[in-house]
């Protein structure tokens, strides 16, 4: 299904390493790096690009109040864990349907993006049903300006 950009998928399960994150989004950069360096020193094998899940916005809560994780994929066969001192660990994340969108720009200038994918998501009659996951396609620590994020809603019928 693509319209306007906007496709629907059906993402099989997944394994993720994480790190659960709390305040501006302004962190993110710094939050894969740490996030990929405790991958390397914990020895786990990550198996594509990072993405971040978001279970608020600044239009509900304060910006010192958001909370977010960053994450990498890992192999489907890495055991769960919870380092609760660190707030990080590996989980899986169960299969999702999405409604998804390509974002070509900063990723402090997603609005106008989600806007389309939740207007489409509605004249769909569809409703949103989990939090938002950006996948980062480019490199997010360059500093140029033109990334490529997909922007993934979870969906279900109204």
């Amino acid at each position: 299904m693509n319209s306007q950009g906007v496709v629907i998928k059906d993402l099989p399960q997944r394994k993720m390493i994480y790190l659960l994150c709390k305040g501006s989004w302004r962190q993110l950069p710094d939050m894969l790096t740490r996030l990929y360096e405790y991958a390397l020193r914990s020895r786990l094998e990550t198996v594509g690009p990072p993405s971040g899940f978001y279970y608020n916005t600044p239009e509900e809560v304060t910006i010192g109040e958001l909370t977010w994780e960053v994450c990498y994929p890992v192999k489907s066969d890495t055991q769960d864990y919870t380092d609760g001192k660190l707030k990080s660990g590996v989980k899986e994340i169960p299969p999702t349907r999405i409604a998804a969108i390509i974002h070509n720009g900063s990723y402090r200038k997603t609005s106008s993006s989600y806007h389309r994918l939740q207007a489409w998501i509605e004249t769909h009659r569809l409703k949103t049903c989990g939090p938002a996951e950006e996948l980062y396609l480019t490199d997010i620590n360059n500093k140029n300006e033109e990334k490529l994020i997909e922007i993934r809603l979870p969906v279900s019928p109204v």
